[in-house]
């Protein structure tokens, strides 16, 4: 039988408990998170759920002010049509504001249109999009994603 040993967050008690994968397994099916998510429907993070007010954002092509997805998807365009293309600090920024949008599942789309063109990225891009396979709960991508962090020996 698999198990995992989990270590006990009281301080007074240094003794590791051992919880078995099965019940860990029967735990997560009863709350229902295998149930797949629609990647039209917003994906919510566990962080704060309030509505996005708007950010202002500061690339290299000047100040832009993102009110809301259809503003982000329009600048990740406008970005990706001009020549030379922006450096990947300015992708992973506006990524970022989507990201805290709650649109994990926006952000992927976006880099996967970024790798099939050929736009740089760097240690920083797939940070968010570990994080955002991991808000998706798509966990094989996430490690797939961290494998290819350590073949292309990306760091910081």
């Amino acid at each position: 039988m698999l198990s995992r040993v989990c270590r006990s967050s009281s301080s007074s008690s240094s003794a590791a408990r051992l919880i078995s994968t099965r019940s860990i397994h029967r735990r997560v099916t009863q709350k229902g998170t295998s149930r797949k998510r629609l990647p039209s429907s917003p994906v919510h993070c566990s962080g704060s759920l309030g509505k996005f007010e708007g950010e202002s954002l500061k690339l290299r092509s000047g100040f832009h002010y993102i009110e809301s997805l259809d503003n982000a998807i329009e600048l990740f365009d406008d970005m990706v049509r001009c020549r030379p293309f922006p450096s990947a600090i300015d992708f992973n920024k506006l990524m970022g504001v989507i990201v805290r949008m709650n649109r994990p599942d926006i952000v992927i789309s976006l880099y996967q249109m970024m790798e099939m063109r050929r736009i740089p990225f760097d240690i920083y891009t797939m940070n968010i999009m570990l994080k955002c396979f991991c808000s998706c709960h798509k966990l094989p991508f996430a490690l797939s994603t961290f494998g290819k962090i350590t073949k292309l020996g990306l760091q910081h």
